[in-house]
């Protein structure tokens, strides 16, 4: 209807090349990471652990991305 919609949250361009891939996930790991630090001091367990578990999954991504390998 030509009404613009607001919704709250993070943009990060995932249509560039696969140089730019590092960069964002660098910044998914920092918003993650500052959503994470929200939910905890809310004490907000259950989102903390979901947000613990993309942290961990984007760490592995950006791991493999760098030739690396996440320590468990």
């Amino acid at each position: 209807m030509g009404e613009a919609a607001l919704y709250p949250g993070w943009f990060v361009d995932l249509t560039k090349d696969a140089a730019c891939e590092e960069q964002a996930l660098r910044e998914i790991h920092n918003h993650v990471g500052q959503a994470k630090d929200i939910a905890r001091s809310i004490g907000n367990d259950m989102l903390s652990y979901l947000l613990d578990n993309i942290e961990e999954e984007v760490e592995q991504r950006l791991g493999a991305r760098l030739g690396r390998r996440r320590s468990s």
